[in-house]
């Protein structure tokens, strides 16, 4: 299955931060906005024929010219509008020092949060009175003996008519006449084994965009009253067989987080932190346990300093021969090993980390992303035999269009990350990449 192609990239990303005072309505009206297209994906017009700002006044009388809408899932919203990353300028020397950018929206950006959705669950649009991608449902379809009564709620329209199962995976890909609301979440829950070429932005999109996403929004599906005023604590846990690797990561979360725009008032006594920023306690350092970097910080209240934050963590963790239960007794909803492939023991870590993310030891609620290097895994038995198994292990499966040998995990060639072979709207010209 070869990457989308989007036809108009303008129209999902923000022109700009607008300066707002933080006492002013615009300013609320803006970041409310944001907040609630961080947490539940935007709806954008993806029509070759039409731009649009997103953040003029007049978009709504605009909108009814396009046939062409593309949900954006809310990992990348954030990730491409709000995130920041390292990165070289297009020629500049070798030698050249990195600096921070905004990232890059390409199509390998949009398939990774497409996959990362379906991982979490993703099960159909509110909206939609037509199809649903509750794996269920396709059950049904296929064994009559199922009852139809106990199929969930998000199979049935409006008459109470059962809605077509539609496979997650070109769903969530296809562009549609109308916005259909909101996202579901009712399948259980996924892991997704990358296998790409380094300096391709792996890292990143998970430092940030997932990492640093679950940590700034609680964890949230809906922007809602509840969200709001009863934010969930959530645990993250990043960890490697070697603890440089996954505190390379956790430094760029790290950045990602101190990095956010929308300050107002720098270097004044006016100045607020940027809406999305969390106040951050404790370390990121490896097997930090007992003090791990969480949302916590103190006010003064009737002359007592009292502890505030939703307490959602980040748990960093080396597995060892000695220790391959490195993230044993933590309950986090979502896991990023880094470098698997350097992962001698990988099974018996797998084995591990999937009982922290059942309920009852039968439904998977959390997701956990293995980022790999092609050369290091080929080397590691272990990390290829989930690979080239995964749909065992609880991986996403994909079909080897290299091999033909069945389903793998997700294998992302070379060119789709480089930058050389994308056009203006960050899609892969194949057939210039691969003509060498």
């Amino acid at each position: 299955m070869g990457f989308i192609r989007i036809n108009n990239r303008k129209n999902f990303l923000l022109r700009e931060i607008p300066e707002l005072h933080p006492d002013s309505m615009n300013y609320v009206r803006f970041w409310r906005e944001q907040k609630k297209r961080c947490i539940e994906g935007f709806w954008g017009m993806d029509d070759a024929k039409i731009e649009v700002d997103i953040i003029e006044q007049n978009v709504e009388k605009r909108v009814e010219e396009s046939k062409s809408w593309r949900w954006m899932p809310p990992n990348l919203y954030f990730y491409v509008n709000f995130g920041t990353i390292l990165h070289k300028p297009d020629g500049a020397p070798k030698t050249a020092p990195k600096q921070k950018i905004r990232p890059l929206l390409r199509d390998f950006e949009w398939e990774f949060f497409y996959n990362y959705m379906e991982c979490r669950g993703f099960s159909g649009f509110i909206d939609d009175e037509e199809y649903c991608c509750l794996r269920e449902l396709d059950q049904f379809y296929k064994d009559p003996d199922i009852d139809v009564n106990s199929l969930d709620p998000i199979c049935f329209n409006k008459e109470g008519n059962l809605k077509q199962y539609t496979p997650c995976r070109e769903y969530l890909r296809m562009v549609y006449t109308k916005p259909l609301g909101k996202p579901t979440y009712q399948n259980e829950a996924k892991n997704l084994f990358l296998l790409g070429a380094r300096g391709g932005g792996k890292s990143y999109l998970n430092a940030v965009g997932v990492v640093d996403f679950e940590i700034i929004f609680d964890g949230a599906r809906y922007y809602d009253e509840d969200s709001r005023q009863n934010p969930a604590t959530v645990e993250v846990f990043v960890g490697a067989a070697i603890a440089a690797k996954s505190a390379e990561i956790l430094s760029k979360s790290k950045i990602g987080m101190e990095h956010l725009p929308g300050a107002w008032g720098k270097g004044t006594a006016d100045y607020r932190p940027a809406p999305f920023y969390k106040e951050m306690a404790g370390t990121l350092k490896s097997n930090n346990m007992t003090n791990p970097w969480r949302h916590e910080y103190e006010k003064k209240i009737a002359n007592k300093w009292q502890k505030f934050g939703t307490g959602s963590k980040v748990l960093h963790g080396t597995y060892t021969a000695e220790n391959p239960e490195a993230a044993a007794g933590t309950r986090p909803g979502v896991m990023v090993i880094e470098e698997v492939g350097l992962l001698a023991n990988v099974l018996t870590v797998h084995a591990s980390n999937e009982a922290c993310q059942m309920t009852d030891g039968t439904v998977k609620f959390g997701t956990s992303v293995y980022i790999g290097t092609g050369g290091n895994v080929e080397k590691i038995q272990e990390a290829e035999i989930i690979f080239r198994d995964p749909e065992a292990y609880n991986f996403l499966g994909f079909d080897d269009e290299w091999e033909n040998s069945g389903q793998i995990g997700w294998f992302v060639p070379a060119y789709y990350m480089d930058g050389n072979f994308k056009d203006k709207n960050g899609n892969t010209n194949i057939e210039a990449a691969t003509k060498n």
